[in-house]
């Protein structure tokens, strides 16, 4: 069941009652028009809820921003049947293949470029594109693609594949396999289910810890149980692996380049 289908009416009654979601906050203001904006894309198992505080911050400053659930995150969710079953099958969770297996480079590649063709159009004339974690191969697929829509790419703490590289290339560097403590926190094989899993909803002590430590050492606990929540069990391996014999100089050009 996809998280937006659950949530539609939801959303629908909030925006009829005149609210607006932080995550839709560009061009809301004509006298920002012209000015810098801000695309902001989340990494993996999160969504435009991410960037909640940012997007605040940011328009406070008097930047429109705006961020995007990425293909199957946030609300546009596909969860595995097995993930609402509790207690939790851990041999069904292990097995059952994602629905995230059949997306591609593409498709991420593609929500990117049209989230910054709609920044551009709504009168944007310098966009700053952030990507967090897996948000950085997307973010870099796009700028590759489409170099003109970008002002300039900013990585946190994220993923940058080069023309020889893809971004799973890393995650198998010494430092990386030394250091990284996620391995605990995954719930299945990816080569075999087609995603990275993990378990939101555990109630596990120790599991739970093992996620804090890898993925969230300072997020203090209340914040964290409330993110729980809201992050999604898979995402896409298939990204990962994904590399493009004509990139990635136009987007390396990019990200050096000064605020």
């Amino acid at each position: 069941m996809k998280k937006r289908d659950f949530l539609k009416a939801g959303l629908v009654a909030g925006m009829a009652a005149g609210l607006s979601s932080p995550s839709m906050a560009m061009g809301k203001s004509d006298k920002r028009k012209g000015k810098t904006g801000f695309l902001l894309l989340h990494g993996s198992w999160h969504g435009a809820w991410a960037w909640t505080d940012i997007i605040k911050y940011l328009n406070q400053a008097g930047y429109p921003a705006m961020a995007i659930d990425l293909p199957g995150h946030g609300l546009d969710a596909v969860l595995p049947k097995s993930f609402a079953k509790r207690p939790l099958d851990k041999a069904a969770f292990a097995t059952e293949p994602s629905a995230l297996a059949g997306y591609s480079i593409i498709d991420y590649r593609l929500a990117v470029i049209e989230a910054a063709e709609q920044a551009r159009q709504s009168g944007i004339k310098k966009l700053i594109a952030v990507g967090h974690s897996m948000g950085g191969v997307p973010l870099t697929f796009a700028a590759t693609k489409r170099p003109s829509l970008f002002s300039k790419l900013v990585y946190v703490a994220a993923l940058l594949p080069t023309k020889d590289k893809p971004a799973g290339a890393y995650l198998g560097l010494p430092d990386q396999a030394q250091n990284s403590k996620l391995g605990p926190a995954i719930m299945a094989d990816p080569a075999a289910i087609g995603a990275l899993r993990i378990d939101s909803r555990a109630t596990d002590t120790a599991y739970l810890d093992s996620f804090k430590q890898a993925l969230a050492a300072d997020v203090d606990d209340k914040l964290l149980g409330a993110v729980m929540h809201l992050l999604t069990p898979d995402a896409p391996v298939s990204i990962m692996v994904a590399t493009d014999e004509a990139m990635m100089m136009a987007a390396i050009i990019l990200a050096s380049q000064p605020l």
